[in-house]
């Protein structure tokens, strides 16, 4: 009976511990489905000589109406993934960036007021090459990088001052590095570094993770997570695969990627259309494009048909998806990570739009309507990419329009 005074104050702790734990877990837990907003605070109005103007994003790009938010609350979406470019935060200082913390702060709260969870997501951009997603991570402890870590260590306090069982905070979008055995141990360290800084500054703010490559699959099977998990954390993989298929008619002038500005009606599931028709319409799509040469235009047939073909003689279909997704909930499992942790944080293909092409609408509800299944299926929570974005892939019904996109509502699940 001696110690028995002892003993109250320790059940009394492990008491706490596993109340904040649960409490933690729910928090974790409360995203389910989302979309990602892009124009909010992403690419800033640009200054002079490859900086940011000020204001950073009060442009008429950046404009989001509250018709569009109670759109999106109304479809059935629980949250918004808000992409945030870091650069301003880590250009700024003073006051400048003191008023930075306001405008996220009350772009927050203008989506909580709709009844819309927030993922704030740091997505960097090549607009200053500073910041720039490749020169953020050059050097794990050169003062950009040491710099990023402050700043989502004080933007995850923000957060847990205004709302944090319903807000969350992601680090860093799609890591362009971790490509060979030693850059994924030095993403690791890097990683562990955010994952400090945010548990610093808010100890049961929700944070989502990915590992390097990208953000893909393989990144993230690549992830050693021990030494910063918690209940409180989430893990994210973004998924376009097929990336033929999802990133049919993008304009780039990546050699890899220039054939896809010919690529439309690219059909899925990939045998679900004859080749030869396919092949004929990217055949015009090259024959109509008068930058040609003889000589480019026959590489680009080419490459075309290469690519084509890869494509269909794989036969991509659902039963490709759901084997993808299997290898994250192994990994998931390996690690004692339960499902319900996993975050699909973006995927979508760019849709046909007038004279933008674009896969037909009947190969583009299904391929999100069978990845948004087999999201849910593995108990994943997912976020659409995007509700508005200036390459194909959109909620929004057409450009400039508040209205949403009901064809890829139904394929999502939510309602038109």
């Amino acid at each position: 009976m001696a110690s028995f005074p002892r003993v109250l104050p320790v059940l009394a702790a492990f008491a706490a511990a596993a109340l904040a734990l649960l409490a933690g877990e729910a928090g974790a837990h409360s995203l389910r489905q989302g979309a990602g907003l892009h124009t909010m605070m992403n690419w800033a109005t640009p200054g002079k000589e490859s900086t940011y103007a000020w204001p950073p994003f009060d442009g008429p790009q950046h404009a989001v109406s509250d018709t569009l938010l109670a759109n999106l609350a109304a479809s059935g979406l629980d949250f918004i993934r808000l992409t945030v470019d870091p650069g301003p935060f880590l250009a700024f200082t003073g006051r400048q960036r003191d008023e930075l913390d306001r405008f996220l702060e009350r772009n927050v709260r203008r989506i909580l007021a709709h009844g819309l969870d927030v993922v704030v997501d740091f997505h960097p951009n090549r607009q200053v090459a500073r910041y720039a997603p490749i020169p953020l991570l050059e050097d794990e402890h050169g003062k950009v990088f040491d710099s990023h870590v402050e700043m989502v260590g004080r933007t995850a306090a923000l957060l847990a001052r205004i709302a944090p069982d319903r807000l969350a905070i992601e680090p860093l979008n799609e890591p362009a590095y971790g490509y060979n055995a030693g850059e994924v141990a030095r993403w690791h360290r890097m990683l562990a570094r955010l994952h400090a800084g945010v548990r610093a500054a808010a100890p049961t703010l929700p944070i989502i993770v990915s590992g390097a490559r990208g953000g893909g699959i393989r990144g993230l099977t690549d992830l050693d997570p021990r030494g910063f998990d918690d209940a409180n954390t989430l893990y994210s993989f973004h998924y376009y695969e097929p990336f033929d298929f999802t990133h049919q008619g993008v304009r780039s002038d990546n050699e890899r990627m220039r054939h896809l500005r010919y690529f439309t009606n690219i059909p899925y599931p990939a045998n679900s259309v004859v080749r030869d028709i396919v092949w004929r319409g990217i055949a015009l799509e090259i024959d109509a494009d008068a930058a040609l040469n003889p000589a480019q235009r026959k590489a680009a047939l080419a490459r075309a048909r290469e690519r084509l073909d890869a494509y269909l003689d794989a036969g991509f279909d659902r039963a490709r998806i759901e084997a993808d997704f299997d290898k994250v909930t192994d990994w998931a499992r390996s690690h004692d990570i339960a499902p319900s942790r996993i975050f699909l944080g973006e995927f979508g293909a760019v849709r046909g739009q007038g004279t933008h092409p674009g896969a037909d609408p009947v190969s583009h509800s299904a391929w999100l309507r069978d990845v948004r299944e087999a999201a849910e299926a593995h108990g994943y929570a997912w976020s659409f990419w995007s509700v508005r974005s200036h390459g194909g892939m959109t909620l929004v019904d057409r450009p400039g329009s508040d209205l949403l996109h009901e064809p890829t509502l139904r394929a999502l699940g939510l309602t038109p």
